[in-house]
């Protein structure tokens, strides 16, 4: 964004990276799944998310981030297992430990 303040690239390069941007933030989101916990506008449909979100939180804890689901879990809480775990383990998720760690000393 610096270098089209200062017009060292031109509006036509902006466009391109901010769609090549928009693309990988789109595909980041599609990969996770987080669309999907957004669709739903029933309260039900919201407290079985819920619920999964606590129960897999509890099993990454009792068990370690590399644990698979529980046996006979039901799809949604293996999704969200392995979502969460996508994520814990990620490089972007990675460097926010990292620098909170480098903060905190």
């Amino acid at each position: 964004m610096d270098g089209i303040i200062r017009t060292e690239i031109s509006p036509q390069e902006a466009r391109v990276w901010l769609a090549d941007v928009i693309k990988r933030e789109r595909a980041k989101i599609e990969k996770l799944q987080l669309l999907r916990r957004f669709d739903s506008l029933d309260p039900l449909d919201d407290v079985r998310h819920d619920e999964a979100a606590r129960d897999a939180w509890a099993h990454l804890a009792r068990s370690g981030v590399n644990a698979d689901a529980p046996e006979g879990a039901s799809e949604l809480l293996s999704s969200t297992i392995d979502l969460y775990r996508r994520d814990l383990a990620s490089e972007s998720r990675r460097r926010i430990i990292a620098t909170a760690s480098i903060g905190a000393r």
